[in-house]
């Protein structure tokens, strides 16, 4: 990969990625687990953290002047972070389901802890 567009910024941003995917799995079991109060406080952590995952993934693909970040041109690192795309927007609506009460089964619970582990050992970007 040419790292001529990496910065500290980027391989902070990367790295954030990674924490965020865990944070949310955290969060997701701490929900189904959680008393009614302690859902609505865990559910706007959630929203914010799903809110902070999508910026920052645009962020990393089309720059963002606000976490310092530039635009990326190469190839290689856009089809990373497609496949980063394509699991977050899986794992968005699994957490979606399950706070929406609509996971009876706990099957969107045991994905959305699939899915971050995924989002987690996806191909480092840097």
């Amino acid at each position: 990969m040419n790292t001529s567009q990496i910065s500290a910024a980027h391989i902070d941003q990367a790295g954030a990625q990674r924490m965020r995917a865990f944070k949310l799995g955290f969060l997701t079991n701490a929900w189904a687990d959680g008393t009614a109060s302690e859902r609505a406080d865990i559910s706007k952590d959630l929203s914010v953290t799903l809110g902070d995952f999508a910026a920052v993934q645009a962020g990393l693909r089309d720059g963002d002047s606000a976490r310092d970040l530039s635009a990326t041109t190469n190839v290689e690192a856009i089809g990373l972070l497609t496949a980063v795309d394509d699991v977050y927007a899986q794992l968005a609506t699994n957490i979606n389901t399950v706070t929406n009460g609509d996971d009876s089964n706990g099957s969107a619970l045991k994905k959305t802890s699939t899915a971050c582990r995924l989002t987690c050992s996806a191909p480092r970007l840097l």
